[in-house]
């Protein structure tokens, strides 16, 4: 079952140990795209892998919401295309940088 927008998937990491947590999860059928460092050869904040979820998805960065855990790799990340972020910082990590600022 996908959602009515469509969802994905950018992960750190190698590409089937991510699917795996998904598919435990219950949850990767809920994704249009999955784009995993593993996948690309380079993780984020690297644009590459952002860069390659958007190509995928035949979205323009302007369409696109990063909602991350990592400051440092998502939220810069997203920064690093010109993608608007949401911090989902549950943890209450202090920023690591400054210009690491969610939009």
């Amino acid at each position: 079952m996908k959602a009515n927008l469509p969802l994905v998937i950018v992960a750190n990491g190698a590409s089937n140990t991510q699917r795996f947590k998904l598919e435990k999860a219950g949850v990767a059928d809920y994704f249009s795209v999955f784009v995993a460092s593993g996948d690309v050869g380079i993780g984020k904040p690297d644009p590459l892998p952002i860069r390659t979820a958007l190509e995928r998805l035949q979205v323009e960065p302007s369409e696109a919401v990063m909602i991350g855990n990592s400051y440092s790799s998502d939220i810069k990340g997203a920064a690093s295309v010109g993608i608007r972020s949401i911090s989902c910082n549950a943890d209450d990590n202090p920023r690591p940088e400054a210009g690491t600022e969610p939009t």
